[in-house]
């Protein structure tokens, strides 16, 4: 490793935010969370908390015309 490549390493993790925390809500493909976590990962945010989503649908009320 050169010296060069060392300090820059050094001065990344030196910058890291450790009472930064990412939510990630209502986030349904997984392909989208891994994305995010490789961002913190880049970024140096060092947690990563996940609200499960609801499962089944949300009804607003019905079409007109359909309760006949």
């Amino acid at each position: 490793m050169t010296p060069e490549h060392k300090q820059k390493l050094i001065s990344t993790l030196e910058r890291r935010q450790p009472d930064l925390h990412l939510i990630a809500d209502q986030v349904h493909k997984p392909r989208n969370l891994a994305a995010l976590i490789r961002n913190c990962d880049a970024v140096g945010i060092l947690y990563a908390h996940t609200v499960t989503p609801k499962l089944g649908y949300d009804f607003r009320g019905t079409a007109k015309g359909s309760n006949r």
